[in-house]
């Protein structure tokens, strides 16, 4: 799959290009998305790496087989969203609570200890 580069964002373009998104196969790498609305947002396979995605907003979104990789997810608020396939994986601000919540509704949350991921290797198979 072809990598698509991101810039990075003000807080109120971040508002303006991401809600009702179609984000489908774009790569985040460490972006600041903190604050973020992505309501009603499209982002199937899509790879948020190392993002900061503190306070990020994502009611009604598809994340249908998104890849959340070492993200800052503090305070994150994932209402109304379609996780299914999607997997969360070294993941900080992701309380017990809310991890059994994304298993229920078909994510898959893998913290530090439970997964081996070598930092060095890319996250897609794109040129750094």
């Amino acid at each position: 799959m072809p990598c698509t580069r991101v810039q990075i964002l003000t807080g109120a373009e971040k508002q303006t290009v991401l809600v009702r998104g179609v984000l489908d196969g774009r790569y985040f790498f460490k972006v600041d998305l903190s604050d973020a609305i992505f309501d009603d947002a499209s982002c199937r396979h899509t790879v948020f790496g190392r993002t900061d995605l503190r306070r990020a907003r994502f009611h009604n979104a598809l994340l249908d087989n998104a890849l959340f990789l070492r993200c800052d997810l503090t305070g994150v608020d994932l209402q109304g969203a379609c996780l299914l396939r999607s997997r969360f994986v070294a993941c900080i601000g992701i309380e017990p609570t809310l991890a059994a919540s994304l298993e229920k509704r078909g994510a898959n949350v893998l913290q530090d200890r439970e997964c081996e991921y070598d930092e060095s290797e890319p996250l897609s198979p794109c040129d750094e």
